[in-house]
């Protein structure tokens, strides 16, 4: 059974697609029910971890670009997240957050801790998964600008539909 890998910023979209679509999923031959790995893009993880580094930094740019790249090294080593958020909260204790600061780190320290079972980087490296959505998005982009942006193309947006099925489609041979 191949190893598939359902690679997502983990908002509520994703998660009810997830929920709703790809968890009830079985292999098309075998019956079998499809195993998923959730993963949380990296990208998206970082950008809360530079978050993080903002407020806790204010405004030592070299202490705030250092620390969120050595927070970016320690994300994919193994209890990545529980690392920097521990960190993060050792440095937090030291300073005064208040209003905007304090609330910003909030949320982003919430998100990474009510997603840290999806941000096991190291294992899915070990197991070769992505632990990003980037080259997906790419993919879809240049499929999508060399069918719909050619000189002088026009679609309706019904036209313009039929171009992801096109791109699945696999003929039959009886």
């Amino acid at each position: 059974m191949p190893r598939l890998a359902y690679v997502t910023d983990a908002g509520d979209n994703e998660t009810t697609y997830f929920d709703a679509v790809l968890r009830p999923m079985v292999h098309p031959r075998t019956g079998e029910k499809l195993v998923w790995q959730r993963i949380l893009d990296f990208y998206h993880a970082m950008e809360r971890v530079w978050t993080l580094a903002d407020v806790l930094f204010g405004d030592d740019t070299r202490g705030r670009w250092a620390w969120g790249r050595r927070m970016g090294t320690l994300l994919k080593k193994p209890n990545g997240p529980f690392r920097v958020l521990h960190a993060a909260a050792a440095l937090k204790a030291r300073r005064v957050l208040n209003g905007v600061a304090g609330a910003e780190y909030q949320k982003a320290s919430n998100y990474l801790r009510t997603r840290t079972q999806w941000m096991q980087y190291a294992e899915y490296a070990r197991l070769q998964l992505p632990l990003g959505s980037g080259i997906v998005e790419a993919a879809c982009k240049t499929i999508y600008t060399q069918r719909l942006k050619l000189s002088g193309m026009r679609w309706t947006k019904a036209g313009a539909q039929v171009i992801p099925g096109w791109a699945h489609y696999e003929p039959v041979t009886l």
